[in-house]
C-alpha cells in the first residue's frame, strides 16, 4: 500500500457504521483471462480482433443506456462499427462470451471470509453495473446471494453506476443514510464518485498506485486497500 499514506491518515471509519455495500466485478470476484476470451472468440467466429479496451468502452456506453439484458447490444455496438450487420453472428458471439466468462469466473481470495464475518453484523448490499441475466447467473455461479440484504444489477433497474440515484435506492432499501454506509469497489470513475456524490464513506480496492487512477479529480477518495484482507482489518479495526 504504498504512496496512499495520505489517505490512511485521512481515513475516519464512520462513527456509526450500519452498511457495507459492494461492486461486484473487479471487487469481489475475478475472470481468468477476459484478454484471451476475446481473442479465442474471435478467432473461433472468424471476425476482426477485438481489444479489451474497445470492450469497455463499448460497455461503458450501453450500460447507461438504461434496461439490458444480455451483452447483444455491447457486441453489436462494437461489430457494427465494422460494418458487421449480422444479429445471427452477433448473437453468437455474445453468448459465447458470456459462457466463457461464466465458466472462468472465481471468487477473489478472502471474499467468502470476509462476507462471513460481516454477515449478521452490518447490512451488506450489492450494486453491480451490467447485463441482468448476465450479472444474475454470475451471482448464482459463485453463490454469494445468500449474504446480501439487496442486490442491484443496473441492467435490470435502468440506473447504473456512478448515477448516484443507484446508490440511493439502495440505501433506501436497507433503511440506511449516507453518512452511515461504505462503498467498496475497484474503479474510481463507477464506484467511488457516484457514492461519494451522496455521502458515503468510500475504499477503492487496487495493488496499483491510486496516484495514476484519478490525478487532480473532484472526488477524493476516503481509503485504499490493496487485498480484501486489508478491508476486514480497517472495518474492524
Amino acid at each position: 500500500m504504498s504512496g496512499n499514506r495520505a489517505y490512511r491518515d485521512s481515513w475516519k471509519k464512520p462513527q456509526e457504521l450500519k452498511a457495507i455495500l459492494f461492486d461486484l466485478d473487479g471487487t469481489l470476484c475475478e475472470v481468468h483471462s477476459r484478454k484471451g476470451i476475446l481473442e479465442n472468440i474471435c478467432r473461433k467466429m472468424n471476425i476482426p480482433a477485438i481489444s479489451r479496451d474497445e470492450y469497455l468502452r463499448a460497455y461503458g456506453k450501453v450500460i447507461q443506456k438504461g434496461v439490458i439484458d444480455s451483452r447483444y447490444e455491447i457486441f453489436k455496438t462494437i461489430l457494427e462499427k465494422r460494418g458487421i450487420f449480422n444479429p445471427s453472428l452477433i448473437k453468437n458471439v455474445s453468448e459465447e462470451y458470456s459462457k466463457q466468462v461464466l465458466n472462468l469466473n472465481y471468487l477473489k481470495n478472502g471474499a467468502v471470509e470476509l462476507l462471513n464475518s460481516l454477515m449478521g453484523k452490518f447490512k451488506l448490499g450489492l450494486i453491480t453495473n451490467g447485463p441482468a441475466r448476465v450479472q444474475k447467473e454470475k451471482i448464482n455461479k459463485l453463490d454469494i446471494q445468500k449474504y446480501f440484504d439487496i442486490i442491484l444489477i443496473s441492467g435490470e433497474i435502468g440506473v447504473a453506476k456512478p448515477n448516484p440515484e443507484i446508490f440511493k435506492l439502495a440505501l433506501k432499501n436497507l433503511k440506511v443514510h449516507p453518512e452511515n454506509a461504505i462503498f467498496v469497489g475497484d474503479s474510481y470513475e463507477y464506484d467511488i464518485v457516484g457514492a461519494k456524490r451522496i455521502g458515503m464513506k468510500t475504499v477503492l480496492i487496487s495493488d496499483s498506485n491510486t496516484d495514476k487512477f484519478f490525478p487532480n479529480k473532484e472526488v477524493t477518495l476516503d481509503y485504499h486497500v490493496s487485498s480484501l484482507g486489508d478491508l476486514k482489518k480497517i472495518i474492524f479495526d
